[in-house]
């Protein structure tokens, strides 16, 4: 089922770890097929290296796993809320990679400072707030949910702007694929890099402040 789905998704996989963008088991990467409503993931506890096209497991889009022998990634409820409060998108990916979560537990957004930033993202990446106490039993999903009211709150749009960033957490990436998602991962971290740099050297540049989307 979905066998050209598991092949994007399992490339995708392989790239986030060929570049350090996640560890171990930590992280996920996904695919919708939006015409049936179902999404492939890579399962939980499998190291990205050793991932197989077999490994990844297909649920619809209330999280019931419909083929595959192991549990999906828990981020699995958080990549569902992205697939169902954005539309266009058909690819979500979670990382671990270390400036972006880093600017996460800051709880700061990634401000513009130049071109590497500016190619993929229009504007700041957004951090969410942090979730509430009673939130919190329900982690996954309402991450998900925090990340959509994040957008709408800020009347941002999730093609102009494909990440955010979860206070305390991570950062989320996504695109029309799930290559693309994982594209914008590896962009977002290079981005987060040169921003801890650019702010090093003079803790007084401005970010872009006058964009203009093309």
């Amino acid at each position: 089922m979905l066998e050209n789905l598991k092949r994007e998704v399992l490339k995708a996989s392989l790239t986030l770890s060929k570049y350090g963008l996640v560890t171990y088991a930590g992280g996920a990467a996904s695919a919708c097929e939006g015409r049936y409503g179902l999404v492939v993931i890579n399962p939980s506890g499998v190291p990205f290296e050793d991932l197989k096209a077999e490994d990844l497991l297909v649920l619809d889009m209330d999280g019931n796993v419909l083929e595959g022998e192991s549990d999906p990634a828990p981020e699995i409820k958080t990549h569902l809320e992205i697939y169902k409060a954005f539309t266009g998108v058909s690819g979500v990916v979670n990382t671990v990679s270390p400036y972006a979560v880093a600017w996460a537990q800051a709880k700061r957004d990634i401000p513009c400072y130049g071109a590497i930033h500016a190619k993929r993202f229009y504007g700041a990446v957004p951090c969410t707030r942090l979730l509430k106490k009673e939130e919190l039993s329900d982690f996954e999903k309402n991450t998900g949910k925090v990340i959509a009211e994040t957008f709408k709150s800020r009347a941002l749009g999730p093609a102009a702007v494909p990440a955010v960033l979860c206070a305390g957490y991570a950062p989320f990436c996504w695109g029309k694929t799930v290559g693309e998602a994982a594209v914008n991962a590896a962009t977002l971290e290079d981005a987060a890099k040169a921003a801890v740099l650019t702010e090093k050297i003079d803790p007084n540049t401005a970010p872009f402040s006058n964009m203009k989307k093309a």
